[in-house]
């Protein structure tokens, strides 16, 4: 299959299935929504941007510290409990933010950020790499993977709308509340819907790469980083709800061209296309007032989110062998997320003017367009399993 045209089966959607694609909406939702508040937050009770920019990496270094432990768990526990455990303690941390004496040391926010994003790894590592799976026969686990990050990549509308909505409003205690309602909500689907039972392996070991990164696809995994450290600059720019409604229809619409104008379309086209649109996005915002043709610029940076996140994730499945599915998952998915936390902090980094942002990261983005063209997708193509 090299195009993300996938066959539409109707069984697939049954209830279970429905309440895990909610469950990862309302997680990413939830976790997003409160990354986009928190520096407001923040800088609301006079935290300086360094701190702001530490409490948004250490989210960041966060993913990556149970991943190695993931396979262990998955394995000496049922898996569903691992996710329904660690969504708990997650929102028991986001909620902890409502009281004021949580701020009152910068070193207890690095810790918890620190929680936030190791809990928010495990549960998108044990969601979409183990129990999405676990509910599909093999032939249908490709639609699956494909459906569920789509529910995930809709967040990056909802999120950002949302809080922006919450801020503009001066709902600072809501910006916590609503996150943790929604990451309640995901706990409570999962906790409905019941897993059959795998015996562990014979050797479960601690440690372990199993459900967390795929080694031989490290170029791919640095590609994705460096494309979502561009959307990440852009969310932290960007206030404006509204166009973040116009990024929900530029999402659909790059769902839509999947179906109807990639069909037969050359393998590196979606990826091409998703990055040429993200060009066109920034040479508009630097011909143009942002507050002017916000429906335009909001379709294309959708559009561009959408086909860019989808071809990429479908080349992480097919570099991996068939017991390898969950661990190409994770792969694409710490990885992603890792680039959009890093775009967010970068704001708060570096003291530059719009004009000079929008000129580097139109700069950025050719290169990747590029480096994508000539590099990485050849090496694809040579190191594909499937």
């Amino acid at each position: 299959m090299d195009t993300q045209n996938t066959p539409i089966h109707i069984k697939l959607w049954h209830r279970s299935f429905w309440y895990l694609a909610i469950a990862e909406l309302c997680l990413t939702t939830g976790v997003f929504s409160f990354l986009i508040s928190l520096p407001s937050i923040l800088q609301n009770i006079n935290f300086t941007d360094g701190q702001i920019r530490m409490s948004l990496f250490v989210f960041g270094v966060g993913l990556f510290l149970l991943a190695p432990f993931s396979s262990y768990l998955i394995q000496r526990f049922r898996r569903n409990k691992v996710f329904v455990v660690s969504a708990f303690i997650l929102v028991a941390i986001v909620s902890s933010y409502l009281s004021k004496l949580s701020f009152c040391s910068f070193h207890s926010v690095l810790c918890r950020q620190l929680a936030v994003g190791a809990l928010y790894g495990l549960c998108q590592i044990v969601l979409q790499g183990t129990l999405i799976n676990d509910l599909c026969e093999s032939f249908l686990r490709t639609e699956a993977d494909h459906v569920m990050s789509w529910f995930s990549r809709f967040s990056l509308a909802l999120g950002p709308c949302l809080a922006y909505l919450l801020l503009q409003n001066s709902l600072y205690s809501y910006c916590i509340i609503v996150p943790a309602a929604l990451l309640l909500l995901s706990l409570l689907f999962v906790s409905t819907v019941s897993f059959p039972f795998k015996a562990p392996d014979d050797d479960i070991k601690l440690l372990s790469l199993d459900r967390f990164f795929l080694l031989k696809a490290w170029p791919l995994a640095l590609m994705v980083a460096l494309t979502t450290f561009i959307f990440g600059l852009v969310y932290s720019a960007v206030n404006y709800p509204i166009f973040y409604v116009f990024v929900l229809g530029g999402l659909i619409l790059a769902l839509l061209s999947e179906k109807y104008v990639f069909q037969n379309a050359d393998l590196k086209s979606e990826a091409v296309s998703g990055f040429l649109a993200l060009i066109a996005f920034f040479l508009i915002i630097m011909s143009i007032p942002f507050s002017k043709l916000l429906f335009l610029k909001g379709i294309l940076f959708g559009f561009s989110c959408g086909i860019i996140g989808s071809r990429f994730l479908l080349f992480f499945i097919k570099l991996s062998m068939h017991c390898q599915r969950g661990t190409s998952q994770s792969s694409f998915i710490l990885s992603w997320v890792f680039g959009l936390v890093s775009g967010l902090a970068f704001r708060h980094a570096v003291a530059l003017s719009n004009t000079h942002a929008w000129l580097l990261a139109c700069a950025f983005t050719v290169s990747l367009l590029l480096i994508y063209n000539f590099c990485v997708h050849p090496w694809y193509i040579h190191n594909k399993n499937r």
